[in-house]
């Protein structure tokens, strides 16, 4: 398994590399730097791409490179998508809103939205790993909000955490029953996780006040990971879900995000299973 880290030379990129780095030392697997340039740039940002893989290589612990022509909108998801089979995570340096991006939909969405993988992006206040002891999720009545634990399974091989689900009150007896189902479904995928020590917190009392409150008890509680599960089904990704995930990717709390795509976890649940 490898991950692949965007770099297109900017602060936020670096960023992001850092991270990344370490988080695939403590995980596993290989990391690739990945970047899209244009033909007239294509010789200079390859030479700088081996210069960075230079400083960054060690004994234990080498990257790969990869150039392609193109456009990062474009040829990104191309060349994810293709290998999706291959790749864990994908990590992404993330900045703070433009203007243009109140307009039209932002770089960061288009990317979640045309790519087959998970995202973790990197904050640009995020400049370097922090050891992952506290991960903050939320849980809901949808079925898929169970992918995301999927995932977190994953870190709970090579990772010791506690992990919270942030959920809502309900008085209707049939919601909080479903809702009791889902949280007892997502324990018993975790079932036998000596690593992960799980936690449940009621932070409000409707699904979509979850979402209002969930950054700010990730800050409070000092997370060091939070995740999410992207919905891409038509009609699906609201604005008010639109305006959770541009605040939650780009906080300024220093809280790198995994933004968890509606996939296949079986990549991740081999490459456990045959590392350790």
């Amino acid at each position: 398994m490898k991950n692949v880290v965007l770099i297109d030379f900017t602060n936020e990129s670096f960023h992001a590399l850092e991270y990344a780095i370490d988080f695939t030392k403590a995980t596993g697997g290989d990391l690739e730097l990945f970047n899209v340039a244009s033909p007239e740039d294509y010789n200079d940002k390859l030479k700088q791409l081996q210069l960075l893989k230079e400083a960054k290589d060690s004994d234990d612990f080498k990257l790969i490179i990869t150039e392609k022509i193109g456009t990062l909108d474009e040829d990104v998801p191309e060349y994810i998508n293709q290998n999706k089979d291959k790749i864990g995570f994908v990590f992404c340096g993330t900045h703070n809103k433009r203007w243009i991006e109140t307009i039209i939909k932002s770089r960061a969405l288009k990317l979640l939205h045309d790519t087959h993988a998970h995202f973790i992006f990197i904050p640009q206040t995020l400049k370097h790993f922090r050891p992952i002891k506290h991960v903050v999720t939320t849980i809901s009545n949808d079925p898929q909000t169970l992918q995301k634990i999927r995932v977190l399974r994953f870190l709970g091989h090579a990772l010791e955490f506690k992990l919270t689900f942030c959920t809502y009150n309900t008085n209707d007896p049939q919601e909080k029953a479903q809702l009791n189902q889902r949280i007892d479904m997502a324990k018993d995928i975790l079932k036998g996780m000596k690593n992960i020590d799980i936690h449940v917190e009621y932070i409000a009392d409707k699904p979509n006040d979850v979402l209002e409150k969930f950054e700010d008890y990730a800050r409070t509680h000092k997370a060091d990971l939070v995740a999410f599960i992207h919905r891409s089904d038509p009609g699906m990704f609201s604005g008010h879900l639109t305006r959770f995930v541009e605040a939650i990717i780009r906080n300024e709390h220093e809280m790198p995000v995994i933004a968890v795509q509606d996939i296949p976890t079986v990549l991740l649940d081999n490459f456990r299973a045959i590392a350790v």
